[in-house]
């Protein structure tokens, strides 16, 4: 929006780093569909706190229709699927995850002119000791604040902690800046 001569009022961006490159998700560009399929189902995982204990060579093994079916039936008995869902709406469904994930690996950030609210959960700021803008510094010629976020990266979005990310990006949208970070010094 930028480029275009749009300015642009909140930039805000949730729990990511802003010029290093998750290897995890970069590596997705050259992985086998059941790799690929693997690393979205310990998304999964992890979001809802159930395991599905599907491993990247048992999907390997199988055909694509074959692996929908065990990755439906598996998650209906985990009770992260109705018991009248259909293997082709999550085969849609999970299309449209990988290819986010692919869109997320392959995208490179260009700096901005505006300010970016980087809503950071402790895990991250932890994970950057040296670098208390996250990333984010050399990406505008804006401010960077870093507001530290209630949460996990797979949780600062749920029912849990919704409320209080409303009331951060709320703030940071009226005031142009949200909560003072205990995370790093802005």
């Amino acid at each position: 929006l930028g480029e275009s001569g749009t300015d642009v009022d909140f930039l805000g961006v949730m729990d990511v780093p802003g010029s290093e490159t998750d290897l995890n998700w970069t590596r997705l560009l050259d992985e086998e569909e059941h790799e690929v399929l693997a690393q979205l189902l310990r998304q999964i995982e992890l979001f809802h706190g159930r395991p599905l204990d599907i491993s990247a060579e048992e999907l390997r093994i199988l055909t694509a229709d074959e692996r929908i079916d065990l990755i439906v039936r598996r998650m209906k008995q985990r009770l992260l699927l109705p018991s009248n869902a259909r293997a082709a709406e999550v085969s849609g469904l999970l299309n449209v995850y990988k290819a986010n994930m692919r869109a997320i690996a392959a995208f490179q950030p260009r700096p901005c002119r505006a300010d970016i609210h980087v809503f950071a959960t402790r895990a991250l700021a932890q994970a950057h000791p040296s670098d208390h803008l996250l990333g984010w510094g050399t990406l505008t010629q804006g401010r960077v604040h870093v507001v530290q976020a209630p949460g996990d990266h797979m949780s600062l979005l749920g029912v849990d902690h919704a409320p209080a990310m409303a009331a951060l990006i709320l703030q940071g949208c009226v005031g142009g800046s949200a909560a003072p970070s205990s995370l790093a010094k802005a």
